[in-house]
């Protein structure tokens, strides 16, 4: 970086980094925006979800808050990220382990005061991973 600095001091006026724009982007933009809530009943109890729209996807996730529990308290949480599976989550594929690790989770989740579940990305369909 030292050599590049020197160059563009010779050559040019001014010189940046990426690190500068994505600094100032994180610190003045919304990444992410929530666009949806709605409490959903389910056999593993009942979740509040919310549904986002990112810059460059749409990303789903939900929370459960009991009674006597609230994700934003600033206890430990139990988190759990899952990767979205077609073949696995939907059509239960003995290819993929995907909806035995969503159902271990969700009961998991069920049984505490407060917990957090996020779902992230897509799997190709049919990859069996």
């Amino acid at each position: 970086m030292p050599e590049l600095k020197r160059f563009a001091s010779v050559t040019v006026s001014s010189f940046i980094t990426v690190k500068g724009p994505h600094r100032h982007r994180m610190a003045r933009e919304r990444m992410v925006e929530r666009v949806a809530t709605a409490k959903l009943p389910t056999e593993y109890g009942e979740f509040t979800v919310h549904g986002y729209r990112g810059e460059d996807r749409q990303h789903r996730g939900g929370a459960r808050r009991a009674h006597d529990g609230d994700v934003a308290s600033g206890e430990p949480v139990l988190v759990r990220v899952h990767d979205e599976c077609l073949t696995g989550d939907t059509f239960h594929s003995v290819r993929c382990d995907a909806a035995r690790q969503l159902d271990v989770a969700l009961r998991r989740i069920g049984q505490e005061a407060a917990a957090s579940f996020s779902i992230c990305g897509k799997r190709a369909a049919g990859s069996g991973s």
